[in-house]
């Protein structure tokens, strides 16, 4: 547009130029048309100047668009993990858990499978005696009693039929009874998928607690087997207080 309006000024210099020089020579044109004209065009100039605009920015006005600069954020788990373990052993009894509509404890429900060395399988307490019966000492850890465990001597499996109706499944797992042997591991699967195996765990070592997801599950089997060596004595191995948890 600064080009336009030096041309049109250059214009109307040689214009005004050729006005005078008519005047000057023929003295046809009145010096009062000449100046009036004169006038004219340089008002044209003067209100193109100062207002130039282009044929595009009189169709289309300006806009301005405002781009706000957002800082990604880290982002926070809105889940619980499917799998917390824990090695702490616990404080309170966790008979205190008391069944409820929400809660049922394993002990409640009967398995479909009960598969031990031995038959050694007993709720609560040591089983003593051949064949086995379930009148031995109560199962307890440091004192805190755990009435709904369940003894399953390795190596062991236990069934049970969930049925899709339940969302959590929690214990502990820990090894009861006398103290010889090289230890047990502890395993679990849902659906015939393994979702847990522990490290071989021995005498003395305090209980796992274990949380795991079983939303829309149907089959949960909970195996233990012997440790390194293959050395089944005293191999207790014991589910500690094992619940299903449901939704409210």
């Amino acid at each position: 547009m600064l080009i336009l309006s030096i041309a049109l000024y250059i214009f109307a210099a040689i214009l005004f130029f050729f006005i005078v020089y008519s005047i000057a020579k023929t003295r046809k044109l009145k010096t009062g048309d000449a100046i009036a004209v004169l006038g004219i065009i340089v008002t044209l100039i003067v209100a193109i100047g100062v207002n130039p605009q282009s044929p595009q920015s009189l169709s289309t006005p300006v806009t301005t668009e405002v781009v706000p600069i957002i800082k990604e954020a880290a982002l926070q788990p809105t889940s619980t993990p499917s799998l917390i373990e824990s090695t702490n052993s616990p404080t309170t009894s966790p008979s205190l858990i008391a069944p409820s509509e929400n809660i049922v404890y394993l002990s409640a429900l009967s398995p479909q499978i009960v598969d031990t060395a031995g038959g050694n399988y007993c709720i609560g307490r040591d089983p003593v005696g051949d064949p086995p019966t379930c009148t031995g000492a109560a199962i307890e850890v440091n004192g805190i009693p755990y009435p709904h465990s369940l003894f399953a001597h390795a190596n062991s499996t236990l069934v049970y039929d969930l049925n899709g109706r339940y969302d959590t499944f929690v214990t502990s797992i820990f090894l009861f009874g006398s103290t010889c042997g090289d230890g047990a591991s502890f395993g679990i699967q849902l659906d015939g998928k393994e979702v847990f195996s522990s490290p071989n765990i021995k005498h003395g070592d305090a209980p796992r607690g274990i949380s795991i997801s079983v939303k829309n599950a149907n089959i949960l089997r909970l195996d233990t087997s012997t440790g390194p060596n293959g050395d089944y004595s005293c191999d207790g191995t014991v589910w500690g207080e094992p619940h299903l948890i449901s939704g409210h």
